[in-house]
């Protein structure tokens, strides 16, 4: 899912959910709206910034610096961001505990940007709003959009939850190791966050199967022969 450099086009006609979503009375009530402003990041996430809302870029910097799921990101409200301490606290309601995580620096600094964007919002407000100050409870359009505008929308199987397998993958791609991404991810059996691992072994196995280190061995060049006899000395 890398496609650096990449320019947003009109979207009204190239996302994969139904046509009416994309139109611009749709777009206008999802709160995401076109903008000549160049993207902020680079890559295809950058792409996102293309669109005036502050809430769909932060949820889809939230979901690719933490790899958390839909559900917690939705759920998510302002006292849950420790901005001094650096920490993300998560309610990981499908295995019924809450976690801690690390905050990145850029995800801590669009989420500040997020918070002070107008009043200061109060702890037990959600943090990401749709335009009308609701909670986000389906974020398929918002998706939508950024795959057209990052020009991948044609490529099957790219869901939201495809950011969290991205952020697997990086992450031991990176050498962190499986128990860490356990936690990270909020598993409760290392026997899942294994199938990650499992992944990259295969893949490893593939690259190493295709390498061929058997090149031909071309004869040895024998010098030219003399064309005057060596002059002797004298």
């Amino acid at each position: 899912m890398e496609a650096a450099g990449v320019r947003p086009r009109n979207v009204s006609s190239e996302t994969t959910g139904p046509a009416d979503e994309c139109a611009p009375s749709a777009r206008r009530e999802m709160g995401v709206t076109p903008s000549t402003r160049r993207p902020r990041g680079g890559g295809w996430l950058g792409t996102i910034a293309s669109f005036n809302h502050l809430a769909a870029y932060a949820a889809l910097l939230a979901a690719i610096y933490t790899g958390a799921r839909k559900s917690e990101l939705t759920s998510l409200r302002w006292r849950d961001v420790d901005f001094e301490g650096g920490k993300i606290s998560l309610v990981r309601s499908k295995v019924g505990n809450c976690d801690s995580i690390d905050l990145h620096p850029a995800l801590r600094k669009e989420l500040l940007r997020l918070r002070n964007k107008g009043k200061r919002p109060p702890g037990d407000e959600h943090v990401f709003l749709s335009w009308h100050g609701t909670p986000y409870c389906d974020v398929r359009k918002v998706w939508n959009l950024a795959l057209a505008a990052a020009e991948i929308s044609a490529r099957e199987g790219l869901t939201f939850h495809s950011l969290r397998h991205s952020f697997a993958t990086h992450f031991l791609e990176g050498g962190g190791s499986t128990t860490d991404l356990m936690a990270q991810l909020g598993h409760s059996k290392l026997e899942t966050t294994q199938i990650y691992a499992a992944a990259l072994s295969e893949r490893r196995r593939a690259t190493v199967m295709a390498m061929d280190f058997a090149t031909p061995v071309t004869a040895a060049r024998k010098p030219h022969a003399a064309t005057g006899r060596r002059r002797q000395s004298a």
